[in-house]
């Protein structure tokens, strides 16, 4: 590209002067190409420059005295629109990524943008100074613009619309060209004969070479690392090799004015402007190869590599000239071999084969082809008739080759098979079951049934086979003859495959709750059948079709042990059911603290804890307060001094069933201790009717006369005490009963305490004791020590696991002789049997102990 900067008038005085000294210098060679094939677009007004994006394969040409740029479409060769922009526009270039162009105005000091997008002018950016030549790297989106009156050139980032950097360069800049592959700016300098490099990544000059001509215009291939340079006056352009700087004089026609490459093939076209020609140089030969006669005054040219065609403006027209290039030789060339054009196949499937050069990529008729060398290949399916055969070669700039053959498909009679597909159990007929059919020919073909299980296969006459095969039934197979315009109906019955139920489990199990779930080798709807005997009852469903399967069975009871079993139902209509499995819901326990209340405040070093349980399942509780065993009477608790210190105190009760169920309740109090206080302690606090209870007062004084008094489920009974620090009572009713001591201390205050004695509702107790050593006993009997051991205190399970094995063979003889079991006495937390058992005719009597464990539970304790 270049800029011309004498008058249009003065110009053609001075090229009429050239011709009229300088004819007859220069011999052209190659061929002379008549303007007889080339487009015109008149635009009106006198052209300055031009630039295209070959992508769109669009021009922008400035207009220096309408103050106008015009955006030409080169495909319809027609003026799209013609726009405004400011003074004297000179230059311009093309982002072809961002579809942008920039122009520079001679009379203004800024340049405007052009969105190609919509036409319209995007923005006026102020540079400081007349712009005059421009280049774009369409990579970076930075354009180089140069000035005829500053020692700069600017640097303008498009995206930001804003110049970010200034290289100083000297006076004198000429036209400016950029490698994108190198990320430089070439800059020519006319009066000083120089070639300047500027690296865009610093903003820099990084480079720069003596010229032997006074240069015009300057164009870059960036695949070669070349650079073009016209030598107006000297009738040459010059070729410089950018990585060994070796310079290389060609000698063309008259007053070459500007210069652009063919990129892709490493050609470059330079206009002439006195001998009004277009020289298409070879840069592999540095020879010229064809020559093209041009309209009087050419300006500029513009070339696009993807189309091979030149833009010459001239305002002589006051238009444009689109020149066709001659053809590279490196054009992808692509040619049909087989089959012939015209000839005629009795197939229905034909292989298609040819040769192919400068391409890799080849289609037939849309279909990708196999390439391997310069041969390629590809096989299509044709209708009965007159189908053509095109095969189009594409190279990586885009550019093709297309060979078109018309075959004839010439199909034999044939005949039909068609049957219907059905479940071979139920009878229902199978849409999608897949049906493989292969002729007599040995042409195979598969096929879907459709929605009513039916299908149709044209075969060649003669025998056929073929299978039918469905997702989750067994494959079957049909066989037989047709002979041409018959019809052979196969109708074929599918078995269905049972599903197979695997990875059953049981999660997320709460006191009311249980999941399932469960897996299948095929999609199936899934229930789970659950009741708590193997007869179940109950069930839940999914009608959703999976493999992965989950259902939450709710509204069960606590506590309870639930038997279950999987259905798994198939769409092919088999049902299949797993065997029985088991879980048992956890139970609930509630638990509440009713004496003290959270947040009190409680003065002494220790107090009575009262509070109530349920248990869902009624299952034997026990009820520990900070770890330590509470009596339990009707699902009340109390547990007397329960130890405080000073300050802030958690008070946690728990409650533990034989199932392991717990609960827990905590609360928080304040504990102030006075210096004199009086502390109350029972024994027993707990027993069963009737039951002697001593009460013993303990202060931080001595205490004489107290005043006890008590509430409870009956009135007590004073006994007389020896000792006068003792007080005895007698409780003949179960239930709670409180007994609360108040005492006036040496400084005349009054101070008390409360204490909680619990007597055992003796049938309840009785009961529950007698069942679990009736269970032991059981266990033992049925040869089960690992149950029996079930029912001993922890502590001591591991001394009569080895009795219970040692007598394994002999508990059934042993459990024999037992007459009776009788309840001797209940004390605290210890109650005291006699068992009778005959043996040898005589009547022997042992002690059986039962003890309440850490958590308040009874177990047997020795025996």
């Amino acid at each position: 590209m270049f800029l011309w900067f004498t008058a249009p008038g003065k110009r053609r005085s001075i090229i009429l002067l050239i011709a009229l000294v300088l004819p007859g210098i220069f011999f052209f060679q190659g061929s002379v190409s008549s303007n007889d094939d080339h487009a015109s677009i008149a635009i009106d007004d006198d052209p300055r420059m031009l630039a295209l994006n070959p992508a769109t394969n669009r021009a922008v040409v400035t207009h220096r005295h309408s103050n106008t740029v015009s955006i030409v479409d080169l495909n319809t060769e027609k003026i799209i629109t013609k726009l405004h922009v400011g003074r004297m526009p000179k230059g311009v270039a093309i982002d072809a990524e961002l579809n942008i162009a920039v122009v520079t105005h001679q009379g203004e000091r800024s340049v405007t943008l052009i969105d190609l997008n919509n036409n319209r002018v995007a923005a006026d950016i102020h540079v400081g100074n007349v712009t005059g030549g421009i280049a774009i790297n369409s990579r970076t989106h930075i354009a180089a613009i140069t000035s005829a009156t500053d020692f700069h050139i600017c640097f303008l980032d498009i995206l930001q619309k804003k110049i970010i950097a200034k290289t100083p360069v000297g006076l004198h800049a000429g036209d400016i060209a950029v490698d994108p592959e190198r990320n430089a700016a070439l800059l020519l300098n006319p009066v000083r004969t120089k070639l300047i490099m500027i690296d865009m990544n610093t903003y820099r000059i990084c480079d720069s070479i003596d010229l032997e001509r006074r240069p015009q215009a300057i164009d870059v291939n960036p695949k070669t690392n070349t650079a073009l340079i016209t030598n107006y006056h000297d009738h040459s352009i010059t070729e410089i090799d950018l990585l060994s700087r070796r310079h290389t004089l060609i000698h063309v026609a008259k007053f070459p004015l500007d210069v652009a490459f063919n990129s892709i093939d490493n050609r470059a076209v330079i206009l002439c402007d006195r001998d009004r020609k277009l020289l298409l140089l070879n840069l592999d030969t540095s020879k010229i190869i064809k020559t093209y006669s041009l309209p009087r005054h050419p300006q500029c040219i513009a070339v696009n590599s993807l189309k091979n065609i030149a833009i010459v403006a001239d305002d002589e027209k006051d238009g444009l000239t689109i020149i066709p290039l001659l053809l590279s030789p490196t054009l992808p060339k692509i040619k049909i071999t087989s089959p012939l054009d015209n000839a005629q196949i009795l197939s229905d499937t034909v292989t298609v084969s040819g040769i192919v050069k400068n391409s890799s990529n080849v289609t037939v008729n849309g279909v990708a082809a196999t390439v391997s060398a310069h041969t390629f290949t590809a096989t299509l399916t044709f209708k009965a008739g007159k189908n053509t055969i095109s095969a189009i070669a594409t190279d990586q700039y885009g550019r093709t080759d297309c060979y078109n053959i018309t075959v004839d498909i010439a199909l034999p009679a044939a005949g039909k098979v068609t049957g219907v597909v059905s479940n071979a159990v139920t009878g229902g007929l199978l849409p999608l079951a897949i049906v493989t059919i292969t002729d007599a020919e040995g042409n195979t073909q598969t096929i879907a049934t459709g929605i009513s299980g039916t299908f149709t296969a044209e075969v060649a006459p003669g025998a056929f086979a073929g299978t039918v095969i469905k997702p989750w039934y067994l494959p079957n197979s049909f066989a037989g003859s047709v002979t041409a315009g018959e019809t052979a109906i196969t109708n074929t019955a599918l078995t269905p495959v049972d599903p197979e139920i695997s990875n059953i489990s049981v999660s997320d199990v709460t006191s009311t709750s249980a999941k399932i779930s469960w897996a299948t080798d095929q999609p199936t709807q899934g229930a789970v059948q659950y009741g708590t005997t193997t007869s179940y009852g109950s069930a839940a469903s999914d009608a959703v079709e999976n493999t992965a399967h989950s259902l939450t069975l709710a509204g069960l009871s606590p506590a309870t042990t639930y038997h279950f079993r999987i259905a798994a139902a198939s769409s092919n209509g088999t049902t299949i059911y797993s065997g029985d499995s088991a879980f048992k819901t956890s139970g609930k326990i509630d638990i509440t603290i009713t004496s003290p209340t959270a947040g009190t405040t409680i003065s002494g070093s220790s107090v009575m804890v009262n509070g109530s349980i349920a248990n869902a399942v009624n299952a034997e509780t026990g009820v520990t307060i900070n770890g330590i065993a509470a009596s339990l009477n009707n699902n009340q608790f109390a547990l007397n001094d329960v130890p405080l210190t000073e300050g802030q105190n958690t008070i946690t009760a728990t409650a533990k069933d034989i199932n392991g169920t717990t609960a827990t309740k905590s609360i928080t109090v304040n504990a102030a201790i006075p210096q004199n206080f009086i502390e109350m302690s029972a024994y027993p606090d707990s027993g069963i009717a009737p039951m002697e209870v001593t009460l013993r007062i303990n202060g931080t004084f001595s205490i004489g006369n107290p005043t006890i008094t008590f509430t409870g489920a009956s009135t007590v009974e004073q006994l007389v005490s020896d000792n006068p620090e003792e007080y005895k009572y007698k409780l003949t009713t179960e239930g709670v009963y409180y007994f609360t001591a108040q005492v006036t201390g040496p400084d005349g205050n009054n101070y008390a305490d409360k204490i909680a004695v619990t007597v055992l509702p003796l049938n309840i107790v009785d009961t529950l004791l007698k069942s679990k050593w009736t269970g032991m006993t059981e266990a033992l009997q049925r040869g089960d020590p690992s149950s029996a051991l079930n029912y001993i205190l922890p502590s001591r399970r591991e001394n009569y696991e080895v009795v219970f094995t040692v007598l394994k063979d002999h508990w059934t003889s042993i459990t024999a002789s037992y007459r009776s079991f009788t309840l001797i006495s209940m004390e605290a937390s210890v109650a005291r049997y006699e068992l009778a058992a005959v043996k040898n005719g005589r009547t022997y009597v042992y002690q059986i102990d039962f003890r309440q464990d850490a958590s308040g539970l009874w177990f047997v304790d020795e025996f």
